[in-house]
This record gives structure tokens, C-alpha cells and sequence, in this order.
């Protein structure tokens, strides 16, 4: 599995464009991370978008919540209290309720550290803080749609 680096603004699908996904049972997102006034503005702008939003503010609570919500997507920040971003991600692959799980990895770390990492526990995508708002919403909704048979996931890179 290869990891998808988004480093800059791209090139966006207008928001008319997305179609929110009609959410059932487990078809939520899991939003981790330690900085209090952006979890609360990534679970806003999600929330806005119709997307059922669980938030953790370490990685310890993150892992139990993804044990318990099995969610379709995690957005885990790298660096946080207790577990790390990444360890979250080694322990869902490992766990095979949870080893399809679409994980995005957030960072402010260097890129070539924070892209080893990303390599390193097998998540899906990797996104440099600040993160694009309107670009998380378009790789969650790609997601959802792949998932849902829609359509295929589609490429993030420049």
C-alpha cells in the first residue's frame, strides 16, 4: 500500500460537487487530537458537512474508541499524550475489526520524519498541519463513496 503525501493546497472539487454520504452504523469518522481549538474546528467543519464525528483528545482514548465505534475513517494527529498517532494506527492494523479502517495521518512534524512514520504503521494518507479543510472533506467524502460503491477513492497528489 502506498502512502498519498498532501503537502499544499490542490486543486479542489467544488463542496456542491461532494455528496454527503448517508450515515448507519459505523460510518463515522474518528477525529484524535491533543490541541483543543483544532479538534474543535476539524469536528465543526466535518460535523458541517453531515459526517457523525467521534473526538479523542490522546491516542489511548482514540484506540478505545476505535475498539468500541469501529469507525470507517481516523484522523489521528502523530504526536500526542500517552500514544502516538501512528501507535494508534500500528494497533488498528493489527486488529482485524479495525484493519479496514481508512487512516489519515496529521502532522507538523517534518515531512520526510512525519512520511516515514506514515510508512512505518501503514496509514492510508499522510497531511501536513495546517491541514486544508476543504481537502479533508473531499478525501473523507472520496471515502465514504469508494466504500459505499460509488466511486473509486481519488488520487490526492499535486
Amino acid at each position: 500500500m502506498s502512502i498519498e503525501v498532501v503537502s499544499e493546497t490542490l486543486g479542489m472539487v467544488p463542496r456542491s460537487a461532494l455528496s454527503t454520504p448517508a450515515l448507519g452504523a459505523n460510518n463515522c469518522i474518528l477525529l484524535a487530537e491533543d490541541e483543543g481549538a483544532l479538534l474543535g474546528v476539524l469536528s465543526y467543519v466535518l460535523q458541517m458537512e453531515g459526517f457523525q464525528v467521534l473526538t479523542a483528545s490522546d491516542g489511548f482514548e482514540a484506540l478505545t474508541i476505535a475498539r468500541r465505534e469501529r469507525p470507517l475513517v481516523a484522523v489521528l494527529d502523530v504526536v500526542m499524550p500517552r500514544m502516538g498517532g501512528d501507535d494508534v494506527c500500528c494497533a488498528m492494523r493489527s486488529d482485524p475489526t479495525l484493519r479496514s479502517t481508512f487512516v489519515v495521518l496529521i502532522s507538523a512534524l517534518p515531512a520526510r520524519q512525519a512520511e516515514r512514520i506514515a510508512r512505518e504503521c501503514d496509514a492510508d494518507l499522510f497531511l501536513r498541519k495546517p491541514v486544508d479543510h476543504d481537502l479533508l472533506v473531499e478525501i473523507i467524502s472520496s471515502v465514504f463513496e469508494h466504500r459505499a460503491g460509488k466511486a473509486p477513492v481519488r488520487p490526492f497528489h499535486g
